[in-house]
C-alpha cells in the first residue's frame, strides 16, 4: 500500500478534520523525516520497502503550503534509521 499524508486539525476544539495531502511520491522503511520553518518536511534515504537490503540516497521535500513533493539534492550515501535535525 501507498504512504498516506494527513493533516489533522481542530485537535483541541471537538470537531477533528482529517485531510489527506499529496502522498509522498515512494513507499520505503526506516527514513529520517524533519520539519523546517513549520513549512516543510524533509523525507531523507530509508529502505526499499519490499526489496531487502536496498537503500536510499534520496531526498525528498514537501511543501504544506503547495501541498507537493520535490527532490533535494541527495544524500552523499544511502542511509537507513538515520536521525535529522533543522537548525
Amino acid at each position: 500500500t501507498r504512504p498516506r499524508l494527513l493533516r489533522y486539525s481542530n485537535l483541541f476544539s471537538g470537531g477533528i478534520e482529517v485531510v489527506e495531502l499529496n502522498n509522498p511520491p515512494k513507499a520505503r522503511n526506516w527514513p529520517s523525516m524533519v520539519v523546517y520553518a513549520q513549512s516543510y518536511i524533509f523525507v531523507s534515504g530509508g529502505a526499499n520497502a519490499t526489496k531487502y537490503q536496498s537503500y536510499y540516497n534520496i531526498v525528498k521535500v514537501y511543501s504544506l503550503a503547495e501541498d507537493a513533493w520535490w527532490e533535494a539534492p541527495p544524500l552523499n550515501v544511502p542511509r537507513y534509521g538515520h536521525t535529522s535535525c533543522a537548525l
